[in-house]
């Protein structure tokens, strides 16, 4: 957890990676973009903010539901080392 906290205030946003709203409206939320439970990381690569109407649907959704319909969190995804891959149907990340 202490990985996770330090790895999210070096680059904690005080926007949504979403849809740019501030939090003040709905409170953000650090998001793990490949869950823990899937074997996802704590490093900063893995962890955005998102607020928590965001953070929600991409719980329900997905990440792929989530990059189709809102430019900006597949923007991060991409400059962040993401990449689509068509043959799995799903987003990677793309270490070297």
């Amino acid at each position: 957890m202490d990985t996770m906290k330090n790895n999210y205030r070096k680059h904690l946003k005080e926007y949504c990676e979403a849809c740019g709203h501030n939090g003040s409206f709905y409170p953000l939320d650090p998001d793990h973009v490949k869950t823990k439970g899937s074997g996802g990381s704590d490093e900063a690569y893995n962890i955005m903010t998102l607020c928590r109407k965001h953070h929600v649907e991409k719980g329900n959704k997905g990440t792929s539901h989530m990059a189709e319909t809102y430019p900006n969190y597949k923007k991060w995804l991409l400059d962040n080392g993401w990449v689509f891959n068509n043959f799995l149907n799903k987003w990677i990340i793309n270490k070297v």
